[in-house]
């Protein structure tokens, strides 16, 4: 028994080792690239640098335009996580608490067909609809785009959460006089900040590294987001990989900033979510 426990033991910590090897030796190589001349880079595109040339990534950041981007980044990447978390939420308690026959069962069957169909299926018609609204090429229609497509996963999240809150709490908030709107703001939603959080993270990853609504919906270079200025880096016959090596360092930096301050409620938020639901 101990020599089997023993080899199941060897065994996990061979794969989380692997596992490790295949996500930071990418990102190593990716960092050292960035410190290299274009010359050394090809030389040696896998090595410690023979020279760190810093430089690259002050000239990443002026060549990216990487104030202008990331005011336009920040700009939709804010508002389109705070429609998602608080309209998401809503959602969510309305689905799990409002009961209403078999509606409920039905419209969060309807958000998880947004957690199964590609973003890409509706291109076509979603580009359509914002033409016609008058939001192409404005950061107001690529905001509600992100905050349709983070819909699902929000709702899908926020749900688990509020099945695992007994009744019996909202129950006791109602007979002190509590309405549902005043019980969810005042009671609820203290009780589901991993949740919270985790929906934070997430969103904000997957908008902030968004690249192809970007280059879909946006033709201004003023209203460019930030993964969409990798673009001035890919010339017609070369292309300065040092550089954007350095410009994607610069642009990941903030999201791993964010993640390192709320990873203890990410991983509250993930584990609660998996085991309670």
């Amino acid at each position: 028994m101990k020599k089997n426990n023993l080899l199941i033991k060897l065994a996990t910590y061979v794969v989380l080792l692997a596992a490790s090897w295949a996500i930071l030796a990418p990102l190593s190589i990716m960092l050292f690239s960035s410190l290299k001349s274009k010359k050394d880079l090809l030389e040696n595109p896998t090595g410690l640098p023979s020279e760190w040339i810093f430089s690259n990534y002050a000239a990443a950041w002026e060549k990216g335009n990487m104030i202008r981007n990331s005011f336009n980044s920040i700009i939709v990447t804010g508002f389109s996580v705070a429609i998602v978390v608080v309209f998401g939420s809503l959602a969510a308690y309305a689905i799990t608490r409002i009961k209403v026959g078999s509606i409920a069962g039905w419209t969060l069957s309807a958000f998880m067909l947004g957690l199964i169909l590609p973003a890409s299926a509706g291109l076509i018609p979603l580009f359509t609809q914002i033409h016609n609204m008058g939001l192409f090429d404005t950061r107001t229609g690529l905001i509600l785009i992100y905050s349709a497509q983070c819909m699902s996963m929000t709702v899908f999240i926020f749900s688990k959460f509020f099945i695992t809150i007994p009744s019996e709490i909202e129950e006791s908030a109602r007979m002190d006089g509590l309405n549902h709107w005043k019980t969810f703001w005042i009671i609820i939603v203290p009780l589901v900040l991993p949740a919270t959080v985790t929906v934070i993270i997430i969103n904000t990853l997957s908008v902030w590294n968004d690249f192809f609504n970007a280059l879909v919906f946006l033709s201004t270079p003023e209203k460019q987001t930030l993964p969409l200025g990798l673009i001035a880096f890919k010339g017609q016959f070369s292309t300065d990989w040092s550089q954007l090596f350095a410009a994607s360092i610069i642009i990941a930096f903030p999201i791993l900033l964010l993640y390192l301050f709320l990873q203890r409620y990410l991983i509250d938020g993930l584990t609660a979510g998996s085991v309670k639901g």
